[in-house]
């Protein structure tokens, strides 16, 4: 018999991936320093995860899409800790809409592509403790 690889339909069993008991994901750590897959953050259905707390990235590209904080469409709205740092293809303005993200405790977006003016929503960001927006090209 060959080689075979089962893959695990069941998304709470896979790496990076943290489920409450009710099987929503609330923990998405993804930490490849050698990157087979890249993930464009624009391509994200951040919809999918209306209970996710916590968000790691190491190698997404693009831009952050405006969708990551809209609360009109529910998007991201118990997110507690955000960090998309040390990311040189991550690139493009904060947008405003991340102002919406009111749970919202960690933020780090440091060492990336990050250029323009840092959004004053940000402001409304009432729980926030941890804030690193440290080498961009922010003003």
């Amino acid at each position: 018999m060959g080689n075979t690889t089962t893959i695990s339909h069941d998304h709470c069993s896979w790496d990076g991936i943290t489920c409450n008991r009710k099987g929503h994901v609330v923990g998405i750590t993804i930490l490849d320093y050698y990157p087979r897959y890249y993930c464009k953050l624009s391509q994200l259905k951040f919809s999918s995860f209306p209970s996710l707390l916590h968000l790691t990235l190491t190698h997404p590209y693009g831009g952050i899409p405006d969708e990551i904080g809209l609360v009109a469409l529910g998007e991201l709205t118990l997110l507690e800790h955000l960090d998309l740092s040390n990311n040189s293809m991550l690139y493009g303005a904060i947008p405003p809409s991340s102002g919406n993200l009111k749970n919202l405790i960690h933020l780090n977006l440091s060492a990336n592509s990050l250029s323009g003016v840092i959004p004053s929503s940000i402001g409304n960001l009432k729980n926030l403790i941890h804030l690193n927006l440290s080498a961009n090209s922010l003003s």
